[in-house]
């Protein structure tokens, strides 16, 4: 089976110039959780990916709104992609390897045609026509994507850390973002 014949089509994109807002509006309008992002000029070439995720976390590390946040400085690169013409096998290779759930669909200059998701070949594997072996693909596929990513920390990192005596990145927010709010319901709530 080929990308073509499960991957959706007719995908919003949103122009690297514009703002995380630009593109947070997009999601919100086509309930989606991915926007592809393409070059300005109406090319249509895809450059990057923006998640949902992405403008979130980027939105609370700068602790800045979304407005003021150029989709330049957060997009995924380089962008995973892969052709309509690719076996479906190749594109969960794409997801498993880069632990991401969407993969822009490209035709040969690198313009959009689509994008295949995690849900689109689960789908297919629920269906009486696909083999166990594709199944098993979805299953391994779902497994890596959901695992937790290792952090890589560059060796000026590390440097910069012992330089200000901070401890090794582990995830948590840098010192000047908001805090993030504490348990589930607050004690009025809880009354």
């Amino acid at each position: 089976m080929l990308v073509k014949d499960v991957m959706s089509t007719g995908v919003a994109t949103c122009p690297v110039s514009r703002t995380l807002a630009d593109a947070a509006k997009i999601m919100w309008d086509h309930d989606c959780g991915i926007v592809p992002i393409v070059e300005d000029g109406g090319e249509g070439k895809v450059i990057g990916t923006l998640t949902d995720r992405d403008a979130c976390m980027a939105a609370y590390i700068k602790d800045r709104k979304l407005g003021d946040i150029a989709i330049a400085d957060v997009i995924q690169q380089p962008v995973a992609t892969c052709g309509p013409n690719d076996p479906v096998e190749s594109a969960l290779g794409v997801m498993r390897d880069r632990q991401i759930h969407r993969v822009p669909v490209v035709d040969k200059v690198g313009k959009l045609v689509g994008i295949i998701t995690v849900k689109d070949v689960a789908a297919f594997a629920a269906s009486s026509h696909a083999t166990n072996g594709f199944r098993e693909q979805v299953l391994q596929t779902l497994i890596k994507i959901c695992q937790p990513r290792q952090r890589k920390e560059t060796p000026a990192a590390q440097a910069a850390a012992r330089v200000v005596g901070a401890p090794p990145a582990t995830g948590a927010a840098p010192s000047n973002a908001p805090n993030p709010p504490q348990g589930g319901r607050s004690a009025s709530a809880a009354s």
